[in-house]
């Protein structure tokens, strides 16, 4: 067993249980309650979003931000497609949030928090219902679903297969992640089914019937929460943990044992409302969600139309 690694790795439709069928995960990515996730393609990167509004996304902050440099006034997008089934959408604008009194915002670490996007897009999607978001900072210990097209595999032998395709599995809030600066984020590992070989590093050691872990290619993709008969979107995702290295593995990246970091859309939801105000006329956050968003966010943003880029998830 290795220790449990200091930073997640980011670029983070995932990794499925040895003992099921792929086309379980797959079925379950395609039922209409997860209809708002796409996948995210500059070219170069391949990652997910979910759309929050007819004409915004929301994605991780370093699917967009491919140099890494905390800076997206760098960055071009004119060839960059959002992509809903056969529907494609341009993105015009990117946002992502920037901290005050001391908080840095987003500085291209996932490992610092804030690893968040808003992608303002050329036409609206009109025949998809967008996501509402998770308001009540009430995750701990609730099941969660993530969707996305990432690589895939089996716990056992890790992420192996090509990006692309759309799944969902689930898992459990295990733990909540609080970085130095005081951001917050979601953590859960990927339990293994009996007989382990996998440690157990947070919460119950049984996995669910559709445990699942996000791989590369799924950043950016949504986690859902469904509650008060509503699928909410609860988080980004942000990157995985290599907490073991599985025996025999072909990939050491997504195995039983590992951990995935998302980041907290209920942390973010005045950043989110700023920009988006029609979003929040329509939402109704609960009395826990009301001033609790810790950092004061501003934003930066910045129009763009060329595209030059080389980093790749």
């Amino acid at each position: 067993m290795t220790a449990a690694a200091a930073a997640a790795s980011p670029c983070a439709a995932g990794v499925i249980r040895d003992d099921r069928d792929d086309a379980a995960y797959r079925a379950y990515a395609n039922q209409p309650q997860f209809a708002s996730v796409g996948s995210y393609s500059t070219g170069s990167l391949f990652g997910s979003f979910t759309l929050i509004a007819p004409q915004w996304a929301l994605t991780a902050a370093h699917v967009v931000d491919t140099d890494g440099d905390g800076d997206i006034t760098d960055e071009t997008i004119s060839n960059d497609t959002l992509r809903i089934g056969a529907q494609s959408r341009r993105p015009t604008q990117l946002i992502v949030p920037k901290g005050v009194n001391g908080n840095p915002g987003w500085n291209g670490n996932i490992n610092s928090g804030f690893d968040l996007a808003l992608v303002h897009l050329d036409q609206p999607f009109t025949s998809i219902t967008p996501a509402p978001i998770y308001t009540s900072f009430q995750e701990l210990g609730k099941p969660i679903t993530s969707v996305g097209y990432g690589q895939s595999g089996t716990g056992s032998n890790g992420a192996t297969t090509a990006s692309g395709t759309k799944r969902a599995g689930d898992n459990t809030v295990d733990q909540y992640n609080t970085f130095a600066n005081g951001a917050t984020a979601l953590r859960w590992d990927f339990d293994e089914p009996a007989p382990r070989t996998s440690p157990n590093f947070s919460g119950s050691s049984v996995p669910l019937d559709l445990e699942y872990l996000i791989a590369p290619g799924d950043s950016g993709g949504g986690s859902f929460i469904f509650e008060d008969d509503t699928w909410y979107l609860a988080g980004v995702h942000s990157g995985t943990y290599n907490l073991y290295n599985y025996p025999g593995a072909t990939s050491n990246t997504s195995t039983y044992g590992d951990g995935a970091l998302i980041t907290r859309v209920a942390a973010y939801q005045q950043f989110i409302y700023s920009n988006i105000p029609d979003l929040a006329t329509t939402a109704i956050p609960e009395p826990a969600s009301l001033g609790c968003c810790a950092f004061g966010m501003l934003l930066v943003g910045r129009r763009r139309s060329r595209c030059s880029r080389e980093a790749a998830c």
